[in-house]
């Protein structure tokens, strides 16, 4: 594994073979590829960028070699029958005859039942990803979607993924399977979606990896040659969610744009006096004992009708000093 020197943790727990590890961590794959004849995994095409992703790089093999081209696939160690299984991916800048697949496979390669579920970016074009569903029925057969199901696995995606980040989901219970993208349902698959009616699960790790077909694959996916620089593949998140359906797919939002208020200025025509400003006017308390008028119309004081009389204070209030209060009461017209 190659590892850029980083402030931030890697977003997922890489180990290889012999290396200490937990349930959440992920294998880096360093063995010939199964699937192609062109290429070995490599630990060293495996590795950690500055900002904490993880890149997977396709390119030429060292000289020497074994194999001509070299990939990088990890996978989990956690498996789960059932459940979600989850990838945030920005997939590379493809070429023909280019694969990078996020999908779920079985847990025990050697001696399980075949049972997988796709997310494939297969050739140049990465405005489209193709979904696949494997399995074996109880003789051996290999099953896959039949024919008019399968035309409803190829999903035109409304953006290019190797412009940026995006999350791919599938939800596999024991007897559908729903794939997601940024949250969106864009197809579901039963039994009924399979030859032969069949839904053969198990349990299954979840693998990204990025390769190149050989020759066998070509009508599939391209012809692979040299495209005259490494495929980089990146990964900010994975996960497997045993037990949970449906997509937890949180988008990004920005937070909210504050505009200041900007003051509007009015400039007098030639001639005209300027406008006088509004005077600011300071707040007012909210009202108290310390600030209610008391008797404000002198009703409270001790006159009686047609009488008037002069007082140092009476209720709410008081004479300045030296000065008096006089209270008429209807005193001659007053």
């Amino acid at each position: 594994m190659s590892t850029i020197t980083s402030t931030n943790d890697p977003a997922l727990d890489l180990y290889e073979l012999g290396e200490p590890h937990t349930a959440d961590s992920w294998l880096i794959s360093d063995w010939a590829a199964g699937q192609t004849s062109n290429m070995s995994w490599s630990d060293d095409n495996v590795r950690v960028a500055a900002d904490g992703t993880i890149e997977l790089v396709l390119d030429a093999a060292p000289e020497g070699s074994s194999r001509p081209w070299e990939g990088g696939e990890i996978q989990s160690k956690e498996p789960a029958t059932t459940g979600t299984w989850s990838w945030t991916v920005r997939a590379p800048e493809m070429a023909p005859g280019a694969v990078f697949g996020l999908f779920t496979y079985k847990s025990d390669w050697q001696n399980q039942p075949w049972v997988e579920f796709d997310f494939e970016f297969v050739g140049a074009d990465t405005t489209q990803v193709q979904l696949a569903i494997h399995m074996e029925d109880a003789a051996g057969r290999h099953i896959v979607l039949e024919p008019e199901a399968a035309k409803r696995s190829i999903i035109d995606l409304g953006f290019d993924a190797a412009e940026g980040f995006h999350t791919y989901e599938v939800s596999v219970t024991d007897k559908d399977a729903t794939f997601y993208i940024d949250g969106v349902e864009v197809a579901r698959f039963s039994a009924t979606d399979m030859l032969g009616d069949v839904w053969q699960i198990g349990p299954m790790k979840s693998y990204v990896d990025l390769w190149s077909v050989s020759s066998g694959q070509e009508a599939w996916a391209g012809t692979w040659s040299d495209p005259g620089r490494p495929l980089v593949a990146s990964i900010s998140g994975a996960d497997i969610r045993p037990g949970e359906y449906g997509s937890n797919y949180v988008p990004d939002v920005d937070p909210p744009v504050v505009v200041p208020e900007v003051p509007v200025i009015v400039e007098p025509e030639p001639g005209e006096e300027p406008p006088t400003p509004t005077p600011t006017l300071p707040p007012v308390p909210p009202a108290s004992a310390d600030n209610i008028l008391l008797n404000g119309s002198f009703e409270g004081s001790p006159v009686a009708s047609g009488q008037y009389a002069s007082f140092t204070s009476v209720q709410g209030w008081t004479a300045i000093s030296g000065g008096r209060i006089e209270i008429w009461n209807d005193h001659r017209g007053v």
